[in-house]
C-alpha cells in the first residue's frame, strides 16, 4: 500500500476513534441523567406509598 493511501486511511480510522469517544462520552452523560431521574422517581413513589 503506497504511504499516502496508508496515512489517509490511519487518518480516517483515527477521526473514527474520536468521534466514537466524544459519542461514548455523550453516551455516559445521558446514563447518568437517565439514572438520577430513575432514582428520582423511585423516590417520588417510596414517599407516595407512605401513609
Amino acid at each position: 500500500m503506497p504511504v499516502g493511501e496508508r496515512e489517509v486511511l490511519l487518518d480516517r480510522v483515527r477521526d473514527y476513534r474520536e468521534t466514537a469517544r466524544q459519542r461514548v462520552a455523550a453516551l455516559r452523560t445521558q446514563l447518568a441523567r437517565a439514572e438520577e431521574f430513575a432514582a428520582t422517581l423511585d423516590e417520588c413513589l417510596t414517599s407516595a406509598r407512605r401513609p
